[in-house]
């Protein structure tokens, strides 16, 4: 499996975090398993150039489309790679999709849309152009475009000082942030930033810093000889929270899946 991160140019990065590229070959007793992609905070605009990737919701199994937007996750989803996987991404900063729609970020919450129904205004022919293009320096200059000439149609952009500074100081802190001093501290009341947070992030300010801790265990855990200095070193004075909180994003307590190797997981904690 081949991933690729990218930084945007200096327009987009106020909204966009990375645009990356994935591509892999696959045996077809490595196309039998699941993976789980776990939360991050941000929401994504997923293009499929090779195989769409299948898509597991308790007992159902769909094939995701070729060009949508997942929003905010809470919990883990599973994903089965096909034979031939070529897939690029945009992964927004956690406030960043709600400066190019109108739609309030908790209508999609676990949930995904289609690009075209997101982006009225966007290129319908997106992902053709990517799928001719020579190679992946053209497919992110061809995504720049593509969102720089969204910026300058949308008339409604929101300007997220207020939600930047709010993510910049829960990252710092580690997701360790009091949300009433985080209030506090950005001139506001903290019913006005739940407020704000659900419609301009999808998710409250406690689960951002909940997935914010997570995170911190997921991009650390191999530094730490047991799993109490791991909590610990997050911000978890009760291993049984941890626990919980664990098993809250990822469905599995923590020794039981750090035990277990998922190519698609790594890829995904570390790479972006």
């Amino acid at each position: 499996m081949e991933f690729a991160a990218y930084t945007p140019c200096p327009e987009l990065q106020p909204y966009i975090k990375v645009i990356w590229e994935l591509r892999s070959s696959r045996t077809a007793q490595q196309c039998a398993h699941f993976e789980k992609v776990l939360p991050d905070g941000c929401a994504e605009l997923i293009l499929q150039l090779g195989e769409p990737f299948l898509q597991r919701n308790g007992q159902r199994v769909i094939k995701q489309g070729s060009a949508f937007v997942y929003g905010q996750i809470t919990r883990y989803i599973e994903l089965q790679p096909q034979a031939y996987a070529h897939t690029v991404g945009v992964k927004f900063h956690p406030y960043g999709l709600s400066c190019f729609t109108r739609l309030p970020q908790d209508a999609l919450l676990n949930a995904s849309a289609d690009m075209r129904d997101l982006f009225p205004a966007g290129d319908d022919y997106l992902t053709e152009k990517l799928f001719h293009a020579r190679h992946v320096q053209e497919r992110v200059r061809l995504i720049e475009q593509h969102f720089i000439s969204l910026l300058r149609q949308i008339r409604f952009l929101q300007q997220p000082d207020l939600l930047r500074e709010a993510v910049e100081r829960i990252n710092r802190l580690n997701g360790q942030a009091r949300i009433a001093d985080l209030a506090r501290s950005l001139y506001t009341t903290r019913r006005e930033l739940e407020r704000k947070f659900k419609s301009g992030i999808g998710i409250s300010p406690k689960q951002l810093s909940g997935i914010c801790k997570f995170k911190q265990v997921m991009t650390t855990w191999k530094n730490f000889n047991s799993l109490t200095e791991l909590a610990l070193a997050a911000g978890y004075y009760d291993q049984s929270h941890f626990i919980k909180d664990f098993k809250s994003f990822a469905g599995e307590k923590p020794k039981i899946f750090l035990a277990r190797t998922s190519e698609l997981t790594d890829v995904f904690t570390a790479g972006v």
